[in-house]
């Protein structure tokens, strides 16, 4: 008898006590198999009944039910399952396969997680009650064809085929102010799905959203992307809007096919790649401007009736020379828009992105993209005569602000088109300086906007500290960097200091012939206030970097009296040694012809001489006396050579 019972006892145990295949025991209460998880959990494994409407424990054998695992895989004949709010995670498998599975029932408030392939096929599901869902995993409802259940997602990835032909969910909520990535075939084919708004699209894969043919949104892709793959946004024919980052490399092939409803579509300026029919059947968009940047165009990636704006000279243009049934013309400065630019950006930083992805291309040189950058602040914004305004979003979005609104957004600017720079300021004023192509220069929009607009200038791009000695509210006192080349100077650069150049060359030379070395120059074209005082010592110091005198390099100290009409100059010599002829320095008399013809430039006397012939020194026009004494500095002046009193 007791040998019986033990058999019973034994068979009990082998029935209600599994293994799967890691191990860990499964254990049986009814008609489910459940694991005991390490936080004393139940997670059901199995559903073994036949029922048509299944609700799921809440409790079993004592535990809380907080998981589901594999548990109605491949299962035939349940149409409703009721589950409890205690289940916060649906696994691998769940309801994979279930071809019967009419609606699931869930808490709509408890968040969620879903595993691989959770509801894979469930071709009839046709409700899915449930609250906001935290993770998906690939495939997981792949097929669910007729769902028809809005879904509330709480996650930043959406996975490999996550809704791969869920041909009937209308719309999804919860990825509003998210940065999400979308894995391959993520929607691909939900084409009654119209409303999922998305806050940025960090990530994008292939074919990610085909065929979602009502989609009718707007999205903005991010920073990070660099491709927009092949077939990504095909046939969404009811998408309103997409914004491409200024990081875009490629529009792969058939990308962007059929979006019909698409009105404008602005491509990055350092797009490379442009694939194969990526843009076809366009027809809500007249004109497309391709970046000078792009080297490769696919085969048809427009319609014929598409107008194709292109840089002479580029990939675009020698595209459109070989296809001459594709509609096209050449850019031109009114192309751009400015009101156009940054439309949908809410911040600062998106605005400074926009504009530089409309503005800046990877061809032109830091100078040029400065001055693009300057023109946009100066000739957008207005002096805020009311001192309110202060920050950089003030000079974008309300198109006005004071110095540190100006000087901030303008280092916004630059900072995201990459080039170098930091601010200069001093008590009462702030601006900007920049290294252009490897030069640091200073650059003022504020000085460069004058109150009341319409005399909008660049006299303040590119210039030096010299050049701002004196100047109102100039007073550099950060000096992190100091700038010292004029040539960076707008207004030299286009000519306009070319008659005080002129001017100054003229009376220096005048003044040299003279046998002058020190003296003071009051140029006509010279005028006294700002901004003419920066025109005069940016004058000065363009020629003091590059003037010669007879061949003969020099020298030149110039400052501009203040504002004023004048300039003190000092003018030396670079002698080489080989060219210098010492006399000794009790010579006493210098005959005549003695020195007729020397290839000597500087002359050293001693203090005895006493006399000269008068022509000691004939044919010879450029001659520097240094030393001796009176005598000698009287003759060098009577025949117009330079003294120096110092050997």
């Amino acid at each position: 008898m007791k040998k019986t019972c033990f058999i019973a006892i034994l068979f009990s145990i082998l029935f209600f006590c599994l293994a799967d295949a890691s191990g860990a025991s499964r254990l049986i209460s009814g008609d489910w198999e459940y694991e005991i998880l390490d936080d004393s959990t139940a997670e059901i494994t199995w559903y073994y009944g036949s029922d048509v409407t299944v609700t799921v424990p809440d409790v079993i054998e004592g535990l809380q039910v907080t998981g589901m695992y594999q548990t109605f895989q491949d299962h035939e004949g349940v149409k409703v399952v009721n589950i409890p709010d205690t289940v916060t995670r649906l696994g691998d498998y769940t309801f994979w396969n279930c071809k019967d599975l009419l609606y699931v029932n869930m808490s709509e408030t408890t968040p969620v997680s879903l595993g691989y392939m959770t509801f894979h096929n469930c071709q009839n599901l046709r409700g899915l009650t449930i609250g906001p869902i935290t993770s998906l995993g690939d495939h997981c409802f792949k097929d669910c064809s007729n769902l028809i259940s809005s879904l509330y997602l709480d996650v930043e990835e959406i996975p490999n085929q996550a809704f791969y032909y869920c041909s009937g969910i209308p719309s999804i909520r919860g990825l509003e102010e998210k940065e999400v990535s979308i894995g391959p075939r993520a929607f691909s084919g939900c084409s009654s799905l119209s409303s999922m708004p998305i806050g940025t699209i960090a990530g994008i894969d292939m074919e990610a959203f085909r065929n979602c043919k009502v989609l009718a949104e707007s999205y903005r892709m991010g920073k990070g992307v660099t491709i927009l793959p092949e077939y990504a946004f095909y046939g969404c024919q009811a998408m309103t809007g997409i914004r491409l980052p200024s990081t875009l490399t490629e529009l792969g092939r058939y990308s962007l096919h059929t979006c019909i409803r698409l009105e404008e579509l602005t491509l990055p300026r350092n797009l490379k790649i442009i694939g194969d029919y990526s843009c076809v059947n366009l027809i809500g968009i007249d004109e497309i401007d391709i970046p000078d940047s792009v080297e490769t165009i696919g085969t048809s990636p427009f319609s014929t009736d598409t107008k194709l704006i292109v840089g002479e000279g580029t990939a675009a243009y020698r595209y459109c020379a070989d296809h001459p049934y594709q509609h096209w013309r050449l850019r031109t400065d009114e192309d751009i828009n400015l009101d156009e630019i940054g439309t949908d950006a809410t911040t600062a930083e998106e605005m400074a992105q926009a504009v530089v992805e409309a503005l800046i291309t990877e061809e032109m040189s830091d100078y040029d993209k400065a001055l693009k950058l300057h023109d946009y602040v100066v000739f957008r914004a207005n002096y805020d005569t009311g001192l309110t305004k202060r920050t950089a979003a003030n000079i974008f979005f309300d198109r006005s602000g004071v110095c540190e609104a100006y000087s901030a957004a303008y280092h916004m600017l630059l900072d995201e088109a990459g080039i170098p720079n930091c601010f200069e300021y001093n008590r009462s004023h702030r601006w900007n300086m920049a290294c252009l192509d490897g030069v640091w220069t200073h650059i003022d929009c504020t000085f460069d906007d004058p109150v009341g607009g319409g005399a909008e200038n660049h006299i303040f791009f590119g210039v030096t500290n010299a050049a701002l000695q004196d100047v109102d509210s100039h007073e550099c006192t950060v000096l992190e960097h100091v700038a010292t080349d004029p040539g960076c100077s707008y207004l030299y650069r286009m000519g306009n200091l070319d008659q005080r150049i002129d001017e100054v060359e003229r009376l220096l030379v005048q003044n040299l012939d003279e046998g002058s070395l020190q003296f003071t120059i009051d140029p006509e074209s010279f005028q006294s206030g700002n901004p003419a005082g920066l025109y005069n010592r940016l004058s000065l110091q363009v020629v003091s970097n590059s003037f010669q005198y007879k061949n003969h390099e020099t020298e030149m100290e110039a400052t501009s009296i203040g504002n004023e009409p004048s300039a003190s100059v000092s003018i030396h010599f670079s002698v080489d040694d080989s060219r210098v002829l010492r006399l000794p320095t009790d010579l006493r008399v210098v005959s005549d012809e003695a020195f007729s013809g020397i290839r000597a430039e500087k002359i050293v006397f001693g203090p005895s001489t006493g006399y000269i012939a008068p022509d000691a020194f004939d044919g010879i026009d450029f001659l520097i006396f240094s030393g001796g004494n009176d005598y000698v500095k009287d003759f060098a002046q009577k025949k117009r050579f330079f003294y120096e009193q110092d050997p």
